[in-house]
Protein backbone atom coordinates (compact mmCIF):
# COMPACT_ATOMS: atom_id res chain seq x y z
CA UNK A 1 0.00 0.00 0.00
CA UNK A 2 3.23 2.57 0.57
CA UNK A 3 4.24 2.06 -2.28
CA UNK A 4 1.26 2.40 -4.32
CA UNK A 5 0.38 6.01 -2.09
CA UNK A 6 4.25 7.15 -3.23
CA UNK A 7 4.15 5.76 -6.79
CA UNK A 8 0.64 7.78 -6.80
CA UNK A 9 2.19 10.81 -5.07
CA UNK A 10 5.34 11.00 -8.05
CA UNK A 11 2.62 10.98 -10.60
CA UNK A 12 0.27 13.89 -9.12
CA UNK A 13 3.88 15.89 -9.00
CA UNK A 14 4.93 15.06 -12.29
CA UNK A 15 1.08 15.94 -13.21
CA UNK A 16 1.62 19.18 -11.52
CA UNK A 17 4.84 20.36 -12.96
CA UNK A 18 3.57 19.39 -16.22
CA UNK A 19 0.60 21.55 -15.92
CA UNK A 20 3.04 24.61 -14.17
CA UNK A 21 4.98 24.77 -17.52
CA UNK A 22 1.81 24.73 -19.65
CA UNK A 23 0.47 27.53 -17.69
CA UNK A 24 4.15 29.45 -18.37
CA UNK A 25 3.58 28.55 -22.00
CA UNK A 26 0.10 29.69 -21.95
CA UNK A 27 1.05 32.61 -20.89
CA UNK A 28 4.24 33.57 -22.97
CA UNK A 29 2.07 32.84 -26.17
CA UNK A 30 -1.09 35.17 -24.67
CA UNK A 31 1.86 37.85 -24.31
CA UNK A 32 3.39 37.26 -27.83
CA UNK A 33 -0.18 37.41 -29.09
CA UNK A 34 -0.78 40.60 -27.61
CA UNK A 35 2.03 41.99 -28.63
CA UNK A 36 0.95 41.02 -32.09
CA UNK A 37 -2.49 42.54 -31.80
CA UNK A 38 -1.12 46.22 -30.73
CA UNK A 39 -1.41 48.39 -33.83
CA UNK A 40 1.35 50.83 -34.01
CA UNK A 41 1.91 54.20 -32.59
CA UNK A 42 -0.24 56.92 -34.98
CA UNK A 43 1.72 59.63 -36.48
CA UNK A 44 2.63 62.92 -34.11
CA UNK A 45 3.98 60.39 -31.70
CA UNK A 46 0.84 60.02 -29.95
CA UNK A 47 0.08 56.12 -28.97
CA UNK A 48 -3.21 54.70 -30.97
CA UNK A 49 -5.88 53.22 -28.46
CA UNK A 50 -4.65 50.08 -26.82
CA UNK A 51 -0.57 50.86 -28.17
CA UNK A 52 1.21 50.00 -25.07
CA UNK A 53 3.58 52.80 -23.73
CA UNK A 54 6.81 52.82 -23.90
CA UNK A 55 7.62 51.96 -20.28
CA UNK A 56 4.93 48.78 -20.72
CA UNK A 57 6.92 47.15 -23.82
CA UNK A 58 9.99 48.34 -22.26
CA UNK A 59 9.47 46.35 -19.10
CA UNK A 60 7.64 43.78 -20.53
CA UNK A 61 10.51 43.35 -22.95
CA UNK A 62 12.96 43.14 -20.53
CA UNK A 63 10.94 41.01 -18.20
CA UNK A 64 10.73 38.28 -21.23
CA UNK A 65 14.59 38.48 -21.25
CA UNK A 66 15.31 37.93 -17.35
CA UNK A 67 13.03 34.62 -17.60
CA UNK A 68 15.14 33.69 -20.46
CA UNK A 69 12.46 34.01 -22.92
CA UNK A 70 15.14 35.76 -25.35
CA UNK A 71 13.07 35.30 -28.98
CA UNK A 72 10.28 36.73 -27.02
CA UNK A 73 12.13 39.72 -25.93
CA UNK A 74 13.54 40.30 -28.86
CA UNK A 75 10.27 40.72 -30.42
CA UNK A 76 9.33 42.94 -27.70
CA UNK A 77 12.45 45.21 -27.91
CA UNK A 78 12.11 45.61 -31.75
CA UNK A 79 8.40 46.33 -31.08
CA UNK A 80 9.82 48.89 -28.62
CA UNK A 81 12.14 50.25 -31.23
CA UNK A 82 9.40 50.41 -34.33
CA UNK A 83 6.95 52.44 -31.77
CA UNK A 84 9.64 54.58 -29.85
CA UNK A 85 13.21 54.59 -32.15
CA UNK A 86 13.73 58.05 -30.36
CA UNK A 87 13.89 57.69 -26.15
CA UNK A 88 15.83 57.49 -23.41
CA UNK A 89 15.91 53.77 -23.54
CA UNK A 90 16.07 52.93 -27.23
CA UNK A 91 19.98 52.41 -26.93
CA UNK A 92 19.30 50.68 -23.97
CA UNK A 93 16.36 48.18 -25.97
CA UNK A 94 18.81 47.80 -29.48
CA UNK A 95 21.61 47.11 -26.59
CA UNK A 96 19.49 44.15 -25.34
CA UNK A 97 18.82 42.31 -28.08
CA UNK A 98 22.36 41.97 -29.13
CA UNK A 99 23.08 41.12 -26.01
CA UNK A 100 20.12 38.19 -26.16
CA UNK A 101 21.87 36.96 -29.08
CA UNK A 102 25.40 36.71 -27.13
CA UNK A 103 23.65 34.85 -24.21
CA UNK A 104 22.29 32.70 -26.82
CA UNK A 105 26.21 32.46 -28.22
CA UNK A 106 24.81 33.70 -31.59
CA UNK A 107 28.06 35.84 -31.95
CA UNK A 108 27.36 36.65 -35.65
CA UNK A 109 23.92 38.47 -34.58
CA UNK A 110 24.97 39.53 -31.14
CA UNK A 111 27.83 41.80 -33.26
CA UNK A 112 25.09 43.03 -35.88
CA UNK A 113 22.81 44.40 -32.89
CA UNK A 114 26.03 45.74 -30.97
CA UNK A 115 26.65 47.48 -34.16
CA UNK A 116 23.33 48.98 -34.51
CA UNK A 117 23.76 50.40 -31.25
CA UNK A 118 26.78 52.07 -32.50
CA UNK A 119 25.70 53.28 -35.41
CA UNK A 120 22.19 54.32 -34.03
CA UNK A 121 23.15 55.82 -31.07
CA UNK A 122 26.54 57.66 -30.43
CA UNK A 123 25.59 58.93 -27.13
CA UNK A 124 24.19 55.54 -25.72
CA UNK A 125 24.88 54.56 -22.14
CA UNK A 126 25.83 50.89 -22.90
CA UNK A 127 28.62 51.98 -24.86
CA UNK A 128 31.55 50.23 -22.78
CA UNK A 129 29.39 47.24 -22.46
CA UNK A 130 28.64 46.30 -25.79
CA UNK A 131 32.28 47.08 -26.88
CA UNK A 132 33.37 44.81 -24.81
CA UNK A 133 30.77 41.71 -25.99
CA UNK A 134 31.43 43.01 -29.20
CA UNK A 135 35.18 42.02 -29.02
CA UNK A 136 33.99 38.87 -26.79
CA UNK A 137 31.82 38.05 -29.93
CA UNK A 138 34.53 38.62 -32.64
CA UNK A 139 36.86 36.28 -30.87
CA UNK A 140 34.08 33.51 -30.58
CA UNK A 141 33.80 33.56 -33.98
CA UNK A 142 37.53 33.25 -34.36
CA UNK A 143 37.78 37.31 -36.06
CA UNK A 144 40.96 37.59 -33.57
CA UNK A 145 42.22 40.92 -35.34
CA UNK A 146 39.17 42.23 -35.18
CA UNK A 147 38.45 41.45 -31.40
CA UNK A 148 41.77 42.35 -30.08
CA UNK A 149 41.34 45.61 -32.41
CA UNK A 150 38.13 46.61 -30.59
CA UNK A 151 39.48 44.92 -27.18
CA UNK A 152 42.61 47.52 -27.12
CA UNK A 153 40.25 50.35 -28.49
CA UNK A 154 37.89 50.02 -24.96
CA UNK A 155 41.05 49.89 -22.85
CA UNK A 156 42.53 52.55 -24.65
CA UNK A 157 39.08 54.99 -24.17
CA UNK A 158 39.03 53.48 -20.63
CA UNK A 159 42.93 54.78 -19.83
CA UNK A 160 42.43 58.54 -21.69
CA UNK A 161 39.35 59.01 -19.33
CA UNK A 162 41.06 57.92 -16.46
CA UNK A 163 44.14 59.30 -17.07
CA UNK A 164 42.51 63.08 -17.32
CA UNK A 165 39.25 62.05 -14.93
CA UNK A 166 36.92 62.44 -17.89
CA UNK A 167 33.40 61.53 -17.62
CA UNK A 168 32.34 58.41 -19.27
CA UNK A 169 32.30 59.06 -23.41
CA UNK A 170 33.23 55.38 -24.36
Amino acid sequence: MAGQFSAVNSSLDLVLDRINKLSQQLAETKAKVEVLDTPPASAGGRRAPGTPSAEELYNTAFGDLNKGSYDLARQGFDEYLKNYPDTELSDNAQYWIGESFYIQRKFSEAIQGFDKVLASYPKGTKRPRLRLKKGYSLLEIKNNDAGIRELRQLIQKCRIQTQFNLPRIV
